[in-house]
């Protein structure tokens, strides 16, 4: 299964008005393989092996702890941060990969019980 944030990626184009620090050589290099077209790929390699591919709300997926559940809203640009509520130590990144594990299992076994209720 592979389950990606949906996230509008328009916000993370970089054009020639912005005041960014980018080069205007690695500017041109963005554009050779656009992050609309990576995510069409993986989603067209994904139907054509017949591997479910979902897209879900990104909506605090770093800051809610994937052991417990717990969101912690004071958590502001820390890399790693401890859950309050379970204490167990996060990778912010790890953390929110684990939370998108976590929230495709639930679509598939989510599925997996329409599917059955519908042959009942």
């Amino acid at each position: 299964m592979i389950v990606l944030e949906q996230i509008n990626l328009t916000d993370f184009a970089e054009t020639r008005d912005k005041n960014t620090k980018l080069s205007n050589t690695a500017r041109a290099q963005r554009f050779l393989a656009p992050l609309s077209e990576f995510r069409g790929a993986i989603k067209n390699a994904a139907d054509r092996e017949g591997v479910p591919y979902i897209e879900v709300d990104p909506a605090y997926t770093s800051k809610t702890c994937a052991e417990c559940g717990h969101l912690n809203k004071d958590l502001k640009a820390e890399k790693e941060w401890v859950c309050p509520e379970c204490g167990v130590v996060h990778d912010r990144d790890e953390n929110a990969a684990n939370n998108l594990r976590n929230m495709g299992q639930q679509y598939i076994e989510t599925v997996k019980k329409t599917r059955l209720e519908v042959i009942e």
